[in-house]
Order: C-alpha cells, then sequence, then structure tokens
C-alpha cells in the first residue's frame, strides 16, 4: 500500500496520549504545537526517557524554543507537549516512573 508507510512515519513523529502529545524527529510540529500553543507546556527528555532528567517548561520558554537552532529539537531529545502541567506529570509517571522537574529559567 503507497500511503500506508507515510501513515506509519507521521505516527512515529508524533503519538498523542491522554491530552499529551510527543514529538520525536519532528521539529517542524514541535514548533507549531508551542506555536499554537502559547500557554502550554513541555516536558523535555533525554531520546530514550529517565527518571533522572524530565524538565518541565513553559511553552515559551527560550531554552526550548529558540529559532536560532533549528534542526535540533526533537533529535537527541524528545519533547512532551500539553495544554495542562497534569497531563505531563501523568505522562511522565506512567511511561517514565518519574516526575517532572521545573525548568530553572520559566519555572511555573
Amino acid at each position: 500500500m503507497p500511503g500506508h508507510g507515510g501513515r506509519n512515519r507521521a505516527a512515529q513523529h508524533m503519538i498523542r496520549r491522554a491530552g499529551a502529545q510527543l514529538f520525536q524527529d519532528n521539529d517542524a510540529g514541535y514548533l507549531a504545537w508551542v506555536q499554537q500553543h502559547p500557554n502550554g507546556f513541555v516536558l523535555n527528555a533525554e531520546r530514550h526517557p529517565s527518571p533522572n532528567y524530565l524538565i518541565l517548561h513553559r511553552a515559551q520558554c527560550a531554552h526550548i524554543t529558540r529559532a536560532s537552532q533549528p534542526g535540533r529539537w526533537t533529535v537527541a531529545y524528545i519533547k512532551v507537549c500539553a495544554p495542562e502541567v497534569a497531563d505531563l506529570e501523568r505522562w511522565a509517571s506512567r511511561e517514565v516512573g518519574g516526575r517532572p522537574q521545573p525548568c530553572h529559567w520559566c519555572a511555573r
């Protein structure tokens, strides 16, 4: 099926789970989400998430959206985005067994 592979590729780049959207290898999608949800929140995690590195940011935090650094946001690290902090706390607990730590620059 010609269209089936494209659908799978898109699914690998953005995964939605209970209010949270995970972005991996999809900087354009991630930056679009941040732009569309300026009051949202972003969980920054290593590509293979660990409870030791789950940093919670406001969507507009310059440390996770600087336009001067294109092509690097969702490759070595993943971004899990949600309109509410509680969605990211649930994701971190369920998927990684950890708790997000607030960013020191944009802490809520």
